[in-house]
């Protein structure tokens, strides 16, 4: 007789007597790498919060050298991108390809390794940026010391990440395994063709300068694309088989192809041809983003219920606008107006949190209760987070976009002198200042609902531990 399929638990931790059963070897790994990216993630918030306030209030923490603007706001977004971002889509490639195999995986001890290599080499870098060590160059602000064991952690997880895809059941992989797969390769690639290039054997002049702006642009549209639409296209395939794939590969192959040309500025000191090039491709960007649209809107913007729900929705949402308004900025000069403005700052915002962000909040609380088997113990905090964060991007972005206009407006008058033009910018960063608060409070609530849960499987790993070493009394314990 066939037996029913156990399901994760989903009101609380079970008893051993109640048929728990211990999970995996790789999910203690794969939850550690979240939850150290999620305190990093509070980390870059409260760096991102002092930034904000020394920008209209100078006097803040001024006695302090260490907390200059410069250098807590490339602190803030080193925190965000490499201490949270990129552990946090790693670990959902890697869980994805796991649970594409029903036998043992082999090696778990390198998703640990990795982890505690990938945590190092984040905690030395944003030490070394507080201390004055900054690249100078834009998101690779890291010090060069530091990429070597960056690069050491995430080589680990690539390598386990490959050996679980090799022990699949099935030979087929579905269209987010390919956004998943071709982003674990693609960080690799540019990581480390742009540690070779600008740290060990660097160009020189504006060959470096070439370098930085496609690293940047490769980071923040083709591979935040990459893992960003492979987390929220497994979120609607799990509610509806209407995801064309015809059409995922479409967005797939057009956003490679469009998106690793981007981030050449018009006023570039380079050849003609590649601020040009550049612009042609941002435009082009409308391709994969329509698709998208087409794509979502097929599956009636239905995803998986559950309580990432939300923010999945509002991370396909916010793509579509980035896409859209990154794709219209290349055109009518639009891009001369907003150059060196807040403009450009709220709307790598508005991709990079309100797009990536969201989808990685999502499939954190949609997928780690499955995986783990333990629900989240607050749930009334993941409204709360949603709500908070929402409010945040609204106060966050759109008062700097505003401010960029005026900024562009002003300084492309000859007539209006700098003092005027940041003065007359001032107005718009309070309200940021208030959202960037809002946002630190839901990244609070989120570690919050992280360190309970990983306390919950820590003590009910141990307690399964002591029961198979026949501890007297560990069947009794209760988690």
């Amino acid at each position: 007789m066939s037996q029913k399929k156990s399901s994760p638990p989903k009101g609380g931790p079970r008893t051993v007597e109640a048929g728990y059963h211990s999970p995996p070897s790789w999910v203690f790994p794969l939850l550690s790498l979240v939850a150290g990216g999620i305190v990093w993630l509070v980390i870059s918030s409260g760096f991102g919060m002092v930034a904000s306030i020394k920008f209209h209030s100078a006097g803040f923490l001024a006695d302090f050298e260490w907390l200059t603007y410069g250098r807590v706001r490339a602190a803030g977004s080193t925190a965000f991108i490499y201490g949270f971002c990129i552990p946090a889509a790693t670990a959902f490639a890697l869980c994805q390809f796991a649970s594409l195999s029903r036998s043992r995986l082999p090696l778990p001890g390198l998703v640990l390794i990795g982890t505690v290599f990938w945590n190092l080499g984040v905690l030395v870098g944003v030490g070394g940026i507080l201390g004055g060590d900054l690249s100078g160059f834009d998101h690779l602000e890291l010090p060069g010391y530091s990429l070597p064991i960056l690069f050491t952690g995430f080589l680990a997880l690539g390598v386990w990440g490959c050996l679980a895809l090799h022990q699949r059941e099935n030979s087929g992989l579905e269209i987010e395994h390919w956004f998943s797969l071709a982003a674990l390769f693609w960080f690799a690639w540019i990581l480390t063709t742009a540690t070779l290039l600008l740290h060990t054997f660097p160009l020189r002049g504006v060959a470096q300068s070439i370098v930085s702006w496609w690293f940047t642009g490769n980071l923040t549209v083709v591979w935040m694309g990459l893992a960003g639409l492979g987390a929220v296209l497994s979120l609607v395939r799990k509610s509806t088989t209407v995801v064309n794939r015809n059409l995922g590969l479409f967005i797939f192959w057009t956003l490679l192809l469009f998106g690793s040309w981007v981030g050449i500025p018009a006023a570039a000191p380079v050849p003609a041809w590649m601020p040009v090039l550049s612009k042609v491709f941002t435009a082009l960007l409308l391709v994969p983003v329509l698709g998208v649209f087409v794509l979502l809107a097929r599956s009636r913007f239905r995803f998986i219920d559950g309580q990432g729900s939300g923010f999945a929705k509002l991370s396909a949402v916010m793509f579509v606008v980035f896409g859209l308004i990154l794709s219209i900025s290349a055109f009518f000069g639009f891009e001369k107006l907003t150059q060196f403005t807040w403009f450009n700052i709220a709307l790598e915002q508005l991709g990079s949190y309100g797009f990536f962000g969201f989808a990685l909040f999502a499939v954190i609380y949609s997928e780690v209760p499955h995986f783990s088997g333990f629900a989240w113990p607050f749930p009334k905090l993941i409204k709360a987070h949603l709500a908070l964060g929402a409010i945040g991007l609204i106060l966050a972005v759109l008062p700097l976009m505003a401010a960029g206009l005026v900024q562009g407006l002003d300084m492309s008058n000859p007539t209006v002198t700098m003092v005027d033009v940041a003065r007359n910018t001032l107005k718009f960063l309070r309200p940021a200042t208030l959202g960037e608060l809002f946002i630190g409070i839901g990244h609070l609530l989120f570690l919050v609902n992280i360190s309970f849960l990983v306390a919950n499987f820590a003590r009910r790993k141990a307690t399964v531990l002591m029961a198979r070493l026949h501890f007297p009394g560990a069947a009794e314990v209760q988690s």
